[in-house]
């Protein structure tokens, strides 16, 4: 099996200059952390010295192994003090292993920065020293995580749910940390007045870990390639988007505010293109329709340029073969490039596709602007903005 690797080289730490190589699974498992499943999300930055430094990009699953902080050990102590010959047992307790927690952080839209390590450790517990000094506790292990994140328990291949990180500043308990042993001083009894008795500290949780993004979002765009989603998500919102002629430009999903009304702001959502394979969940931009799953309306970008009832019925197989209750959201089809040749044809045999799937249809175009404003009144209706 082979995977792309996007590389960027540079000699002062900067990204200039990318190119994209084929290299074997094995030899970019050795690399970094790589996704089988989507060529291209490993990136590599190599400097003038030759190190590898891993570059902050889009990631939106990840697996890890965690493991809490152990518990400090009891200690075995007796007080020896000037005219206290028989001063008695003094051994204090261990400290507690530090925890490992998801911090979800409203300021993050990516696990990117997770990427390179296999293990997320808390500190261990400090052991007990004389004089009843109880042991320094260990220090969490914070991660944090965008809101959206999922978190399962992977045992035996099995992935079980444990939490959905879906508010702001929410805090999870991934690995409880161990619970410090006892100090010699905690046996003292009338029969036993010098024990030797202890406890070692009690080990942290450790667990495989397997996170899952799902960006939260108003509004997501769906098509393939070359359907003028991403230009349509600039017309609507006015910002800055990365527009090619060549296909799959677009290679993580991007967000951007719309203003609908002077009251109300929606985030859009735009999803990298599907490839020829989707409707089978493969190939490029199959994965991320997970990103749609937290939506409320989905628009289906077409384009007129042609077979656009082609992609239409590309678009709703792959959103049924995603299955997570994609078809029962709220969609709009979206037939785009209207001021082409030929587009009032290729309009004709969509809008009757259209009809008989009882989808509704608007006609747009991001070059000349017609069909923008009705494209925001259909969504204000969809999201409830107007009655």
């Amino acid at each position: 099996m082979w995977v792309s690797v996007e590389m960027t080289r540079s000699s002062h730490w900067q990204m200039d200059t990318y190119s994209f190589v084929s290299v074997p699974a094995e030899r970019a498992n050795s690399w970094t952390s790589w996704r089988q499943d989507r060529p291209g999300c490993v990136a590599v930055l190599w400097g003038s010295s030759g190190r590898r430094r891993r570059l902050s990009h889009f990631c939106d699953e990840l697996a890890f192994r965690v493991k809490a902080g152990n518990g400090g050990q009891g200690c075995v102590a007796f007080r020896r003090e000037a005219r206290a010959p028989k001063g008695g047992p003094d051994g204090g307790d261990g400290g507690k292993g530090g925890d490992v927690l998801l911090s979800c952080q409203s300021q993050l839209d990516s696990l990117g920065h997770l990427l390179g390590k296999s293990l997320f450790a808390a500190e261990h517990g400090r052991d007990g020293m004389p004089s009843n000094k109880k042991g320094k506790n260990g220090e969490d292990r914070v991660l944090p995580v965008p809101i959206g994140t999922t978190a399962y328990d992977v045992k035996d291949e099995l992935s079980t749910f444990v939490a959905d990180m879906t508010e702001p500043k929410e805090v999870f308990l991934l690995a409880r940390g161990g619970k410090g042993g006892k100090g010699n001083a905690r046996y003292k009894t009338p029969v036993d007045q010098a024990p030797t008795r202890h406890t070692p500290g009690f080990s942290g949780q450790e667990k495989h870990v397997r996170l899952v993004l799902r960006l939260n979002s108003d509004i997501c765009l769906a098509g393939y390639p070359n359907a003028g989603h991403s230009s349509l998500l600039e017309r609507l919102t006015g910002s800055s988007q990365k527009i090619t002629v060549y296909p799959f430009s677009t290679r993580s999903p991007k967000s951007a505010f719309l203003n609908l009304d002077k009251i109300h702001r929606s985030l859009l959502l735009d999803l990298p293109s599907l490839g020829e394979n989707a409707p089978e969940n493969h190939g490029s931009g199959s994965g991320f329709l997970r990103h749609a799953e937290r939506c409320t309306v989905l628009l289906l970008v077409v384009s007129l340029e042609r077979h656009s009832t082609h992609q239409l019925d590309l678009l709703l197989r792959s959103v049924e073969s995603h299955g997570k209750g994609l078809l029962e959201k709220k969609l709009l089809v979206v037939a785009n490039k209207w001021d082409l040749p030929g587009a009032k044809e290729e309009w004709t045999e969509l809008a009757d596709f259209a009809h008989l799937r009882n989808l509704p249809l608007v006609t747009v175009s991001c070059v000349t602007g017609f069909g923008l404003e009705d494209l925001e009144d259909r969504l204000c209706k969809l999201l409830s903005f107007q009655n």
